[in-house]
Parts: structure tokens; sequence; C-alpha cells
């Protein structure tokens, strides 16, 4: 029995579902074809991965891997550990086998047990602020001091806690809104509704989306529904256009459900933590197409992959070669993730 092989892509996915009894270790198959001489059929020494994993948000309906040391018929086979599973009951689930090396089974740090491995990431409170303005609901863009929440480790790494939910921060110090009509060359006034934090000194930036020109214009009035300039445009801005103000705001990825008052208090969280170990088929072209993402690697071959995200919110990705091999067979679910 051969420690590994090259093929990744044995049985695939939508080859029938298999339910594990955990004590006996008997896998029942329906639709399964194991043993049988064609292409697609688990023989013993394969290893067996149940359910599926989506390769870029860690673990999702999977349960871990298992080496198969007999197979008893087309729909029933043994597996030689659990110590590689979750130890969720596997009823119905489908499966994909692959020829990996067999030791990466047996290695506590690969397994899907969450004693050992995948430890889940959360969400942890690195600051809390204020609100200097009015936000209502249905908008994204929040008033606060940035000096004080830069100061206190808010990036764009940090989401902001609104209705119970997490929401991206895109930027810091700007933020976009829509011109609610146009201004021509030579106005002082842009229209747009209320900016949560804007003040009298705070700039609209005209390099922002339509227009070339490198320049700031110093905001000198705000009014309910227009903006004084300290100086006229120099290009026309059209209705609907994306002007860009920088002040003591954020802008956020999508719009709060709750509305925030002046003074309320503001919780800024980041995901931390978490630990996720797989093995990855990776051909030669897959390895090439890597050095470009997180995910390089040194070598096509069988592949361990370890991500998580440190205490400043970054995803960290370490590899671990098992074996370096040329003509590995790919295609099984789920794809490496540095291959494009």
């Amino acid at each position: 029995m051969a420690l590994w092989g090259k093929n990744d892509n044995i049985t695939v996915a939508n080859d029938g579902t298999v339910t594990l009894d955990y004590d006996t270790k008997e896998v029942i198959g329906t639709g399964t074809t194991f043993g049988n001489s064609t292409v697609g059929s688990a023989k013993t020494g394969d290893v067996i991965r149940f359910g599926f994993r989506d390769a870029t948000a860690g673990v999702g309906t999977y349960f871990g891997d298992a080496v198969i040391v007999g197979i008893a018929s087309t729909t029933s086979l043994t597996i030689g550990s659990t110590i590689g599973l979750s130890g969720v009951a596997i009823a119905d689930t489908s499966f994909t086998v692959a020829e990996l090396p067999k030791s990466s089974v047996l290695d506590v740090s690969y397994s899907d047990d969450a004693d050992y491995n995948h430890a889940i990431h959360s969400f942890n409170t690195i600051f809390t602020g204020g609100a200097t303005d009015d936000t209502g609901i249905g908008v994204s863009v929040v008033a606060t001091s940035i000096a004080e929440i830069t100061f206190g480790g808010v990036d764009t790494n940090t989401q902001l806690l609104n209705d119970g939910n997490t929401i991206p921060i895109v930027s810091i110090g700007t933020a976009n809104f829509h011109a609610e009509q146009g201004s021509a060359i030579g106005f002082s006034t842009v229209f747009v509704s209320h900016v949560p934090g804007l003040a009298v000194g705070n700039e609209l930036l005209l390099n922002s989306v339509n227009n070339s020109t490198d320049q700031t214009i110093i905001i000198n009035s705000i009014g309910s529904t227009s903006i004084g300039l300290a100086s006229t445009l120099p290009e026309a801005i059209t209705a609907d256009e994306i002007l860009t103000f920088r002040g003591d705001f954020l802008q956020l990825q999508s719009v709060v459900s709750a509305g925030i008052d002046t003074g309320d208090s503001l919780t800024f969280q980041r995901l931390t933590g978490g630990y996720d170990k797989f093995v990855y088929g990776v051909s030669g072209a897959g390895a090439t197409q890597a050095q470009e993402t997180k995910f390089a690697v040194s070598h096509g071959g069988w592949v361990g992959i370890l991500t998580y995200h440190d205490n400043h919110g970054n995803l960290r990705v370490k590899s671990e070669t098992l074996v370096a091999m040329s003509g590995i067979e790919t295609g099984n679910r789920p794809t490496f993730p540095g291959q494009k």
C-alpha cells in the first residue's frame, strides 16, 4: 500500500452519499462504486474526505478525513480511525476520495476535531468611542473623532458593531456621498444632504471619481441640502456624481440598521483568532499561480495550508509541503485557494 499517490480527483463531488457508524467504523454508501475497477472508484489505502469545505471561508459542512482500510462491497467500506474526524454525526453526506499522504490523517494538527484544530474565528472589541453626530438608518457614514479611534487601534480591518451586526469599515477620515444635483464650473456650492460629522474647515476632494483635477476645496458653510465652498469649482459636477469629503467620520461597507445619536457609544470589533489547517493537492500550474497571492507555496504536490487571523485582523497563511511532486491530478472540491 503506497503512502500517497498523485490523484486528488478519484471520487468527485456528487458521486453518491455516505453514512458513518463511529463505533464500527463502517461507511455505508448510497449510489457509490467502492472497490470497482472503474475510474472514480475508491480503493483500499485511499483517503475519504467527508463533506465539503469552502476553501476561502474556513470550515463549512465538512467532517474530516479517514484512511480506507477495507472494502466489503460497492456500498460498504471500513476506515482505520476516526481521529481525523470532527465527531459530528455523518449521515447521507457527500464525500470525495483522494490519494493524499495517509500520515496527515493521523496528525492531530490536521484533524477536524475542534479539540485539536479549527478554532473558531471571533469578533473581539478593541475600542469603544463616541458618535459626534447623528447617523440615520440607511446611512453608511458615522461621525466620530478620527484621532481618538485611530489612537485606539481602529483601522480598516476593524468593524463597527451596530444593531447586533458587525459592519466592515472601508475608509477612515473620508466618506462618499452622491451629489443630488449638478454644479457648473465656477459654482461655489455642491448639493448634498446631511453628511454626519461634516464641519466648516473640512475638505471636498475633487479627484474623487469623475473629476481629473487633483485639488481640495475648503468647506465654509453647511446647509440642510447644500454645502458652500471657499473657492469655485474648476470642473462641473454632475447629478449623482460621487463626492468625497475629508473630516471626522468613517465610511462603512454597508448602511446601519439602527440609527446612531450624537453621544452614543460606538463599539469597534476585529475578527481575530481561528485556526484552520487543510491538505490540498497543488498542481505545478496552481503553485505558479499562487505566487501572486497570500497562498504562495514553494512546490506543487501535497501541501498543508494553515490560516488564522492575527491580533490586527490580518489573514495569515503558512504552508507546509508534505510531499513535493509533479503531476498532481486536481479537480476535487475544494480547489486550492491560491489557484485561479
